[in-house]
């Protein structure tokens, strides 16, 4: 369990902690069954990471604070980290307004990758129906953003055609988002160079151990490399996430109890959670 931090700086909301697909049921109730998608508030800045189908209900939420503006960064483009986009209803009401980040892939934008979603044959209406105002800004891994008070650093992933994890830091709180990732067989010196002190990690945790043993390659890491990455980056909590489809709530309820014999201030993601830091 995650002891409350004295800080309450940047607002961590988790709205979509699944992998893969989503696995709504009975079997998830407890952590829930949406992918990835989460929302940090630092001051009145709203940061969204990834747009998957977690942004459907994260959208209904923001409707409450009309208008809105806030920016959204995607770690890579596979299915479960996109498919929530088209279905966030805020960017289909002209007065909000939102900033999109992500990398080009193959020569093609963040702009053209979305759009690709929402074109024939796959979508009734295509990216143009959205008629809040969208910009769209290209990230590089290793590059660093400022908006304002916030500092946002970013951090090639080892992923399947690549992914990139995010650091956020305002006014002396940090929170490093590192899904998406497969682990080497050695220490990952910049990465943990670059989670260092955070004080909260948020780390693809898909598999176990004996699990990883047949999916080496398939981009995703488990909770004992979590856990061992936080330990040598000083990490203060761990947020076990990316949460693989079959998993179901008693085997995540086994997970968390396993992970806090070895880091107490660890937790299993559970969609619609909340964290101050």
């Amino acid at each position: 369990m995650i002891n409350p931090s004295n800080n309450k700086n940047i607002n961590l909301k988790l709205w979509g902690v699944r992998g893969s697909l989503p696995a709504p049921g009975p079997q998830t109730q407890i952590f829930g069954g949406n992918t990835s998608c989460i929302e940090m508030r630092c001051g009145e800045e709203i940061f969204i990471f990834d747009a998957g189908s977690g942004i459907r209900q994260l959208g209904l939420d923001l409707l409450k604070f009309m208008p809105i503006k806030a920016r959204i960064f995607f770690t890579h483009y596979h299915w479960d980290h996109i498919l929530g986009f088209p279905f966030f209803v805020p960017a289909y009401i002209p007065s909000n307004e939102f900033h999109i980040y992500g990398e080009s892939k193959r020569g093609r934008s963040p702009k053209q990758i979305l759009s690709g979603q929402m074109a024939f044959p796959y979508f009734p209406v295509s990216l143009d129906t959205m008629r809040a105002k969208l910009a769209f800004h290209t990230l590089k891994a290793g590059s660093t953003k400022k908006f304002g008070e916030v500092t946002v650093k970013t951090h090639r992933l080892n992923h399947p055609f690549d992914a990139m994890g995010y650091r956020v830091d305002y006014q002396g709180s940090s929170i490093a988002y590192i899904t998406d990732y497969e682990h080497f067989d050695y220490q990952d010196e910049p990465l943990i160079e670059f989670i260092q002190g955070v004080d909260a990690m948020l780390y693809d945790s898909a598999f176990n151990e004996a699990e990883y043993v047949t999916k080496q390659g398939w981009g995703h890491s488990t909770w004992e490399q979590g856990v061992k990455l936080a330990q040598a980056g000083n990490v203060k909590s761990l947020i076990i996430s990316h949460h693989e489809p079959t998993h179901d709530d008693s085997y995540m309820i086994k997970v968390e109890e396993e992970a806090q014999k070895v880091f107490p201030n660890s937790t299993v993601a559970r969609e619609k959670h909340e964290f101050w830091f």
